[in-house]
């Protein structure tokens, strides 16, 4: 389509490529969006789990469950986790401070299930560490968490879902989907 779209344009601009690199770039996030629409669109066939943790967490207290984030298209990968991995991804700690920001973020039905939604909210600002001190405040909320039980199983599935797409988008292997 960008092809045929840059042929027109040419075409009526007497061979000048004044929007080439326009028609190029809008024809690769066209494309982008058209992925994020078919695992939208795969994840509307699967049936809810509502007997399941996550799926009484979501359908409690209204949080958005893993389920919804595909049917979603998975927007905030996109639009917030992603770029926030490669802003940090040649620091120290680089897979600690993402997986820290998705947990400031994302409403972890894991965390819900295993400690309460009052608490999973507290565990989402305690993410927010400061750089001064990161190392020990990490090490301390990990000692904490495992105490009390706290797992943000969610927010390592997501954290696993930004290195994959990372990998798919940094190797530039076109995704066989």
């Amino acid at each position: 389509a960008g092809k045929a779209m840059e042929a027109d344009v040419l075409a009526y601009t007497g061979g000048v490529n004044t929007y080439r690199g326009a028609i190029f770039c809008l024809s690769l996030v066209a494309y982008a969006a058209l992925l994020q629409q078919k695992v939208a669109a795969l994840a509307e066939l699967v049936q809810p789990q509502t007997e399941s943790h996550g799926g009484r967490a979501v359908a409690e207290h209204g949080v958005k469950g893993a389920l919804d984030m595909a049917r979603g298209g998975y927007k905030e990968l996109f639009s917030d986790w992603l770029p926030y991995y490669r802003s940090v991804k040649t620091e120290e700690y680089a897979l600690q401070r993402t997986l820290l920001h998705i947990m400031s973020t994302l409403d972890d039905t894991c965390i819900i299930h295993r400690a309460g939604y009052d608490r999973a909210q507290e565990v989402k600002k305690e993410a927010k560490l400061s750089s001064a001190s990161f190392k020990n405040e990490l090490k301390n909320m990990c000692v904490r968490y495992a105490a009390e039980g706290i797992s943000p199983g969610g927010c390592a599935d997501m954290l696993s879902l930004v290195i994959f797409t990372d990998s798919i988008l940094t190797t530039n292997q076109q995704p066989s989907w």
